[in-house]
């Protein structure tokens, strides 16, 4: 097999893990699959594309431009790289000593959490097992399509699985990770439970969540859910979107 029949099955592979998450779309999956339909058509017409460079690098503007776009490139893959192991350390913050734990809602549908949401649940559970004496915040508030508050639907489940009321504290008002935070710190305050927190989410969203947490000055650990095998790759790319973002808003406010 030559190096580009190679090449061509890599690519066959990282498609076939952007499209076994459809008919669900997201940024994760079109970015995934615009990226991996330019490298088919890099490694399609690799000779050309390889005599393009080399007469483009025989002139002076040319060449500087092949260097610039270069360069580009292999920062790109570093930040990606120092990105990845970021996310990979942060959703290992597991907690030494009992906190208060955060659930981050996501989609409710038909008034049941989703198999997402089902799955940070069962973490939560498996926390509060561990930790009897901890209080949990169940953070989401009613999306338009939405028949009950995503605190509400999560409120339900682990009451099902026997976590006692008393140890269930619903915030139903947010609508982002920001909001669930800043709006179960509120509650934390007012209600005078332990201020040092642990956020149960997926891990690939743990870093981000961490570095919203940071902005308002709150210290926390990870509890992790593992995320369905066929959607970790679109849900990763998303996040290396949504955390570039999260930067360059942030870079922007403090410059």
């Amino acid at each position: 097999m030559t190096i580009i029949n190679i090449f061509f099955a890599m690519e066959v592979i990282l498609l076939s893990c952007f499209l076994v998450s459809l008919p669900r779309i997201c940024i994760g999956n079109i970015a995934g699959i615009f990226i991996t339909a330019l490298l088919f058509l890099i490694t399609g017409y690799h000779n050309k594309i390889g005599n393009f460079i080399y007469e483009l690098r025989q002139s002076f503007p040319g060449k500087i431009s092949v260097i610039t776009l270069s360069s580009l490139l292999m920062c790109i893959v570093i930040y990606l790289s120092v990105l990845t192991i970021l996310m990979i350390k942060a959703q290992r913050n597991y907690p030494k000593s009992p906190c208060t734990a955060i659930v981050l809602g996501c989609r409710v549908k038909n008034g049941l959490p989703t198999r997402m949401l089902r799955r940070r649940l069962d973490s939560a559970f498996e926390y509060l097992e561990k930790n009897p004496d901890s209080f949990c915040i169940l953070s989401g508030g009613k999306g338009e399509d939405e028949i009950i508050s995503e605190a509400e639907a999560m409120y339900r489940y682990l009451l099902n699985k026997g976590i006692t009321s008393d140890k269930l504290i619903k915030e139903d008002k947010s609508t982002s990770t920001k909001e669930n935070l800043e709006f179960s710190m509120d509650i934390i305050n007012k209600i005078g439970i332990a201020s040092q927190v642990v956020i149960v989410t997926d891990g690939f969203h743990q870093f981000r969540a961490n570095l919203i947490a940071k902005e308002q000055d709150i210290k926390a650990f990870a509890v992790s859910a593992h995320t369905e095998p066929r959607y970790i790759f679109i849900y990763w790319v998303r996040e290396w979107i949504a955390i570039t973002v999260l930067l360059i808003k942030k870079l922007l406010k403090d410059s």
